[in-house]
């Protein structure tokens, strides 16, 4: 299949990967979205107006926050901030995948970003804070394109900000596998083993930060509640290959 995320907002991929497969009992779940890298070789800014077609796909700005209610914990409230990951990745800048993502890349201003998630977090009244993005901060493998000649510009500038807010775990894909890493506080999942698992020579930088990791293919659960996360780490057939569980407040 085409690698390059969609072309506009009629392009016959939005059908193919996302409504004819998130239907029937997920008709009216809210899809919180971020931009991939696979993206950026496409039309992002029509991802950013898809969802005036359908109002499941939300994707307000290439990064943004959302309050949202937990469940059973009358006004208890989460605030999940989604952030764009790819302008942070120096890979794309010195050999972009394409000319579309060379062109839009350009556009793109990393240090206001951090900008902006370090002005959000401050302001961010609820005790959950959750970050979500497409690349790892950190992983047991794989390209370990967040490794950067300089540090600043490369994914690892997020983590200092996650360490001063109290955010307790940060949510991500990229790497095809499945993972779990605690890192100065904070917990990284990788759940990027939706359509198969990839097997990837071990980065020995990272090995003391892993709790599991595995290349069967899988997804994630994860539920809230006012005091912990509950996180499973699941196979194709169900099996939970790991379970996690997140304190709200880091234990000393």
């Amino acid at each position: 299949g085409r690698m390059g995320g969609v072309t506009n907002l009629t392009d016959p991929l939005w059908r193919k990967y996302f409504e004819d497969v998130y239907n029937d009992s997920l008709q009216s779940m809210p899809f919180y979205t971020v931009l991939g890298n696979h993206d950026y070789m496409g039309n992002t800014t029509a991802q950013l107006k898809y969802n005036i077609l359908d109002q499941r796909w939300i994707l307000p700005e290439r990064f943004y926050s959302q309050r949202v209610p937990i469940s059973g914990t009358p006004g208890e409230n989460v605030t999940f901030i989604f952030i764009d990951t790819s302008p942070f990745i120096q890979d794309y800048y010195d050999k972009p995948e394409n000319s579309k993502m060379k062109e839009q890349l350009a556009l793109q201003d990393y240090t206001k970003q951090l900008s902006w998630l370090d002005y959000t977090l401050s302001n961010t009244q609820t005790k959950w804070k959750l970050l979500v993005g497409h690349h790892p901060i950190v992983s047991h493998a794989g390209k370990n394109i967040y490794k950067s000649v300089d540090p600043a510009r490369s994914m690892a500038a997020v983590q200092p900000l996650m360490e001063k807010h109290g955010v307790q775990a940060y949510f991500c894909g990229h790497i095809h596998d499945l993972q779990h890493l605690n890192m100065n506080g904070s917990d990284f999942f990788i759940s990027g083993g939706g359509a198969f698992g990839k097997v990837y020579l071990a980065d020995e930088d990272t090995t003391s930060f892993v709790s599991f990791k595995s290349d069967a293919a899988g997804v994630m659960s994860v539920h809230l509640f006012a005091d912990r996360m509950e996180s499973s780490f699941l196979a194709s057939n169900g099996t939970v290959l790991h379970n996690a569980v997140t304190p709200v407040s880091p234990t000393v």
